[in-house]
């Protein structure tokens, strides 16, 4: 990290701001390893963009790019839209006409096609990402909860004695971000069910596990995209985290505060609640450990016990070769009434 470097001149209480910064950079420079590092994806990326570029922590023209933020705007609309399209689309490709409670799915038939070993195995695994699967999904919304509390614990104390014509955080971001990640995970938690009832052996169980668990991490500066590697210093902003607290700890010493206040702050890498009441997006974050929790249970559950599912291809292939069948029929019946007429015209 170069330091927290101002642009342009300040008002007295942006200078002040301005040299908390500077005084943060020089601390946070020597403690940059050792703090956890705060991992940030698309939408702390947008929220935190004018501050970067205000101080030069990252390259204003490089940052601007209409290519980079077209990519990332695309990254945005696929979270949006990719999970309600994919449910949509797997609820509609299965028959539910028969469907009803038992085990009948998990028959085993020694050297069937449709009921041998391969659909067996299919079916176990299956069950096994279920459950792997949402209980990930839970652990990633209380891992972004904890990040979205440090950030909006930084923002509220850069928020302090900063001058009105200092930079700010796009506050708007970071809702949008607690907001469509969680879209985004309980949706591809609810799309497995339908999308592993459509699935007839192991590769098409493992390919769509592992497609629905890219999508949703797909905004993650540690996602498999690139596009912010050079956007979003991680252990900075961890280690600006714990300067900020460790001067608030000190500055708590000499001016004492409510208590409840100063254990909730001290509490927010290992408290599963709100430490920080009136934390934007904490009740969003905690609805949806609800949800998944309550998916955890239920989805699995239905899987094993729900029989009868038919995939609609299926039936329309069935279909398709019965018309076919019954066109030869007519054929054969209209060429062997032809052949009994010349049979009939050579015994004359």
């Amino acid at each position: 990290m170069n330091g927290l470097r101002s642009k342009r001149g300040f008002s007295p209480a942006d200078r002040a701001h301005s040299e908390l910064l500077e005084e943060a950079a020089k601390r946070t420079g020597e403690s940059v390893g050792k703090a956890a590092p705060i991992h940030g994806n698309i939408y702390t990326y947008w929220a935190f963009m004018d501050v970067l570029e205000r101080h030069d922590l990252i390259d204003m023209k490089d940052a601007r790019s209409k290519v980079l933020q077209v990519g990332l705007f695309f990254v945005m609309v696929v979270q949006i839209m990719g999970p309600p399209a994919v449910l949509v689309w797997s609820l509609y490709a299965i028959i539910w006409d028969d469907v009803k409670f038992g085990l009948g799915s998990w028959e085993y038939i020694p050297g069937s096609y449709h009921k041998g070993i391969s659909n067996l195995s299919a079916r176990l695994l299956a069950f096994l990402f279920l459950f792997v699967f949402i209980l990930n999904g839970i652990y990633v919304i209380r891992d972004d909860k904890k990040t979205a509390e440090k950030i909006w614990y930084m923002v509220s104390a850069l928020d302090e004695g900063k001058g009105q014509s200092a930079v700010t955080v796009n506050r708007f971001w970071l809702r949008a971000g607690a907001i469509i990640n969680s879209w985004c995970i309980v949706l591809s938690a609810a799309c497995m069910l339908p999308c592993f009832t459509l699935s007839r052996n192991p590769k098409d169980v493992i390919f769509d596990a592992f497609a629905l668990l890219f999508l949703f991490r797909l905004d993650d500066v540690t996602g498999d995209l690139g596009f912010l590697d050079d956007h979003w210093d991680s252990e900075m902003f961890g280690a600006f985290f714990e300067y900020l607290r460790s001067e608030k700890e000190l500055q708590d010493q000499v001016e004492p505060i409510d208590s409840e206040s100063v254990s909730a702050e001290s509490d927010i890498d290992n408290s599963d609640s709100c430490p920080l009441p009136g934390t934007p997006g904490c009740s969003i974050y905690n609805s949806a450990r609800f949800i998944l929790y309550f998916l955890l249970v239920v989805i699995p559950v239905l899987f094993v016990f729900l029989e009868g599912a038919v995939p609609r291809r299926n039936t329309e292939r069935a279909e398709e070769h019965f018309q076919e069948w019954s066109q030869m029929q007519k054929d054969m019946a209209a060429l062997k009434a032809q052949v009994d007429a010349l049979t009939k015209i050579g015994n004359t």
